[in-house]
């Protein structure tokens, strides 16, 4: 039986809003729960009465990255895992694709937001890719889009310190388009942005969706591959193993 619940509904003509919930584990994702995730952003994709995608966890929280219960009793062993087809699903989606995180926004739930073409977010909320200090390496094109986005002086504080990075550096970095200071105001002003993008001609969004994003789309492509094998590569080793348990055991971890 799935532990996590997941709401899909339209709460405008044209919009379809994906809502994941996992209560007591702050949204951590599990391979079931990226699959499920993953069918709804293909079914929003071929559905030719969606014109605008909204992903967004409940329970005050976005994501807390990848369950790493699960992470350590089931590593994923290829690029055919649930995680990298929802990466690759979000990453090539043709139609306007929006993001409202809040709470805790951890690993890929940092990442997923990088292929968002609108983020809203509420201002309690925290992102974060802590890859590096966890033995591992940065995944869903994070190794591109975030020194595009911010710099290679900043890309290096976030993505090898893992440091967190709070709403007003999201909003002045450009990670996120609009911050709001209540779950009621986000929810409010996202309704009025997902409405203005349902109510514009569809084929002229999704050829200026193309051509904004599309020069760089192979290579994007390219280094989602490579990032998930390094990230597989990098499961088994000591590094990650002591790295695992140290976060599991709340200690320091020992990389002599």
């Amino acid at each position: 039986m799935s532990d996590f619940s997941l709401s899909i509904d339209s709460p405008h003509a044209g919009v379809r809003r994906v809502c994941w919930t996992r209560p007591g584990r702050l949204n951590a994702f599990t391979n079931e729960l990226y699959q499920a995730i993953l069918d709804a952003v293909v079914a929003a994709g071929q559905d030719p009465s969606v014109r605008v995608l909204w992903l967004t966890g409940g329970g005050g929280a976005f994501s807390a990255g990848n369950d790493l219960d699960e992470f350590e009793r089931n590593p994923m062993a290829s690029l055919d895992a649930p995680v990298f087809r929802l990466l690759t699903a979000v990453s090539t989606f043709r139609k306007p694709l929006v993001m409202t995180p809040s709470g805790v926004a951890i690993g890929i739930g940092t990442t997923l937001c990088l292929h968002a073409d609108f983020v809203n977010c509420q201002g309690n909320v925290r992102f974060q890719m802590p890859f590096v200090p966890l033995g591992l390496c940065p995944e869903g094109g994070s190794s591109l889009l975030v020194p595009s986005l911010v710099g290679h002086a900043r890309a290096m504080s976030w993505l090898l310190l893992g440091a967190p990075i709070l709403a007003d550096e999201a909003l002045q970095s450009g990670l996120v388009n609009a911050v709001h200071d209540t779950a009621e105001a986000l929810e409010e002003q996202t309704l009025m942005l997902v409405r203005r993008l349902a109510e514009l001609p569809p084929e002229a969004v999704a050829a200026s969706k193309r051509l904004i994003k599309g020069h760089g789309r192979d290579q994007l492509q390219s280094v989602l591959a490579r990032e998930g094998q390094q990230f597989i590569d990098q499961l088994p080793l000591p590094e990650a193993r002591e790295a695992l348990a140290a976060f599991r055991e709340k200690r320091k971890p020992s990389f002599s």
